[in-house]
């Protein structure tokens, strides 16, 4: 039968004052979980916000496939609606380097906000490491 004393001498216990809980700091631990808690779900919203796609480039994308339906359409009229086929074509060339520039800015955009980002964090655990560093954890 195992007894505390037994598993404290099998596992090499090493002696040390005990810690009373009415001693712990909750007020200050539970404001440093908040806060940390605060600051991820900001962070979070405003890089999914940057990642999620607005509803204008979503209408514009299915535009660009009903233009490529349209398109798709007039080339099997054959040579005598070429004219039109031809402006349709031009226009849905226009339209695909609209989008593959407004997607190269968003990627831009998103490279420096996950950045900044970064950066941030690394600034906020150096705050609260400096800020918390004199402040014992025990009363």
């Amino acid at each position: 039968k195992l007894s505390i004393q037994s598993v404290r001498i099998q596992m090499g216990y090493i002696p040390h004052p005990d810690i009373p809980l009415g001693s712990l700091r909750p007020r200050d631990m539970l404001l440093l979980l908040a806060a940390g808690a605060v600051w991820e779900v900001v962070l979070r919203a405003i890089l999914w916000n940057h990642k999620a796609k607005p509803n204008s480039i979503k209408v514009r994308e299915l535009k660009l496939k009903e233009l490529e339906r349209r398109v798709k359409k007039s080339r099997n009229l054959g040579p005598q609606a070429f004219v039109e086929t031809s402006k349709l074509e031009r226009q849905q060339l226009a339209e695909e380097k609209r989008l593959a520039e407004w997607a190269e800015t968003r990627k831009a955009d998103l490279a420096v906000w996950e950045k900044l980002s970064r950066n941030l964090n690394l600034s906020l655990c150096a705050i609260i490491f400096f800020v918390y560093y004199g402040i014992p954890i025990l009363e």
